[in-house]
C-alpha cells in the first residue's frame, strides 16, 4: 500500500515538489518553483494547474486504494457470510419443524385431556348413579 500523508496532514509544496527530471502525468514538466517561506512563484497559471493536477493525481490514488482494500476486505469476508447465511438457513428450518412438532403435540395432548375428561365425566356419573342408587333403598 502506498505510504499516504495521515489525514490531518494537510498537504504542502514539499508533498507536491517535483525534481527537474520528475514529470506530472500526461507528460508535463513542473515549470514552477516554490518559495518556502511565503509559498508563492515565480511563473504563471500552468504551474498551479500541474500542482493541482499532482494533488489530484495523489487523491485519485488515495481513492483507488481505498476501494481495492474494501474489494479485498469483501472477498475475504464471503465465504464467512456464506457460512452464516447458511447457519441461519438451518437455523430457521429447524425452528419451523420444532413449531410444527410443538403444534402436532399440543393437539395430542388436547386429544389426551378430552378423553381423560371423559372419562372422568362418567366415572363421576357411575359414582352419582351408585349413590342415588343407595340412598333410594
Amino acid at each position: 500500500m502506498a505510504n499516504y500523508p495521515k489525514p490531518e496532514h494537510r498537504l504542502s509544496v514539499e508533498d507536491v515538489k517535483l525534481s527537474p527530471d520528475q514529470h506530472l502525468p500526461g507528460g508535463v514538466a513542473p515549470v514552477k518553483s516554490w518559495s518556502e517561506n511565503t509559498g508563492t512563484s515565480n511563473s504563471g497559471q500552468g504551474s498551479d494547474d500541474a500542482i493541482g493536477d499532482m494533488i489530484a493525481t495523489r487523491l485519485t490514488s488515495l481513492i483507488e486504494d481505498c476501494i481495492q482494500q474494501v474489494t479485498s476486505s469483501k472477498e475475504l469476508l464471503r465465504p464467512a457470510i456464506s457460512e452464516i447465511k447458511g447457519s441461519s438457513d438451518e437455523i430457521s428450518n429447524r425452528l419451523k419443524q420444532s413449531r410444527k412438532q410443538a403444534l402436532l403435540r399440543k393437539d395430542e395432548l388436547e386429544a389426551e385431556r378430552q378423553a381423560v375428561h371423559q372419562a372422568a365425566c362418567k366415572v363421576v356419573n357411575v359414582l352419582n348413579d351408585t349413590m342415588e342408587g343407595l340412598y333410594n333403598y
